[in-house]
């Protein structure tokens, strides 16, 4: 099983960021830095909504 979710990795993940030139670990980081801004843990921890379903938390649509 591992084998394969390397493969996968490489072949859905790997190969299409090294021919983009996209760092996809850094990418990851961004990520992640952008939806602590959307959603500051100490006001949306235990809450399991999407954005878009509250008012109170986030905003609806998607980022990149």
């Amino acid at each position: 099983m591992g084998a394969a979710l390397a493969a996968t990795t490489r072949r859905n993940l790997i190969r299409p960021a090294e021919r983009l030139g996209i760092d996809p670990i850094a990418a990851a980081y961004r990520k992640i830095a952008i939806h602590e801004g959307r959603y500051p843990v100490e006001r949306v921890r235990g809450d399991a909504r999407r954005a878009g379903e509250s008012g109170s938390i986030g905003t609806a649509g998607r980022d990149g």
